[in-house]
């Protein structure tokens, strides 16, 4: 059997998904498989996979008549590959030519069970944007990270595949599955991260990730309130705070002092834990003044200083705890 099996769901990738194939036959470690399910594609997705599962029988196409979303056809591919790993790539991302080798020799020998990597964004007219890297190297760092941002690209993943199977594969739901997977994996200590570049993440217009809407989504906000409210059960946490938590640092629909009450709740909560070390106290601490400072300046864009300032107690205490609050 093959060490890894890289697993794709593609759904009308025609346009793309020859690159995606391509790289993955590029991978300087060669013992692996690839799984492409078909998600109910209406173009020639299908026959482009079908060619190239003809020339090389590490390729395998698995069709779906009707289409099933991208996390059910995963899971499609999971219940029948054999390969110690899996490897996620989305049908129109780019694996570097090292990204198989290097999450695997991480993963090697280490108590993880799941590897993320760097990544650069792929423009729609090929340009290639500079290395992102994850956020941190602390699952700790992460866990609570993920209360605002997930910013762990799913293209990255590769995992072992009976912890994959331990957490039953993905869930339910058409969207955030990989927000979901990502945040028990981080809640129990099993992520390991590398710097170096794993794919390039295609960054296309209209996906729908990158629309705004489709984040406040109600099956999307149940995925970062499921979250949140394991890291804390008794807080009480609803839809409405996991739809805020994710505007803080941007440019949000609510005044400072809704983002303050947040702030400090969630500060409250990473404080409160003593397993965290001083450098992961410090990593929180510079997001935390981060997320005040980029709030507050969003804030007074095209909007009078009292407005955004509403519901604060005093407007000069908060311009202090805003701007001056430093660990």
């Amino acid at each position: 059997m093959p060490r890894v099996a890289v697993i794709t769901a593609a759904k009308n990738a025609a346009a793309f998904i020859d690159d995606t194939l391509d790289s993955i036959q590029a991978q300087t470690f060669t013992d692996w498989s690839h799984v492409v399910v078909d998600d109910g594609s209406t173009d020639d997705t299908a026959a482009r996979v079908a060619t190239r599962a003809d020339s090389d029988p590490r390729v395998r196409l698995v069709q779906l008549e009707h289409s099933r979303g991208p996390f059910a056809a995963a899971n499609l591919a999971l219940a029948d590959v054999d390969a110690e790993y899996v490897a996620r790539i989305d049908a129109d991302d780019i694996a570097l030519p090292e990204r198989l080798q290097l999450q695997l020799d991480r993963l090697e020998g280490s108590d993880a069970r799941a590897c993320t990597g760097g990544w650069q964004v792929l423009g729609s007219d090929g340009s290639i944007g500079p290395v992102r890297r994850p956020p941190s190297h602390s699952n700790r760092v992460i866990k609570w990270q993920m209360w605002i941002r997930n910013r762990l690209p799913h293209s990255t993943l590769f995992i072992a595949t009976d912890t994959m199977r331990d957490y039953g594969g993905y869930g339910p739901e058409r969207v955030a599955e990989d927000f979901r997977l990502w945040s028990k994996l981080a809640r129990d200590g099993r992520i390991a991260a590398i710097d170096e570049p794993v794919v390039l993440w295609r960054r296309s217009r209209g996906q729908i990730t990158e629309s705004a809407g489709a984040r406040d989504q109600p099956e999307r906000l149940r995925v970062r309130l499921d979250h949140i409210s394991a890291c804390d059960p008794t807080g009480g946490w609803t839809l409405d705070d996991a739809r805020d938590f994710r505007y803080l640092g941007r440019t949000a629909p609510f005044p400072v002092g809704r983002a303050t009450k947040l702030l400090a709740a969630w500060e409250a909560q990473w404080e409160s834990h003593a397993q965290l070390t001083p450098s992961e106290r410090a990593e929180l601490a510079a997001l935390s003044f981060e997320l005040r400072s980029r709030h507050l300046r969003h804030a007074f864009r095209g909007q009078p200083i009292a407005t955004a300032l509403a519901g604060a107690a005093t407007a000069p205490a908060l311009l202090r705890q805003f701007v001056d609050r430093r660990r």
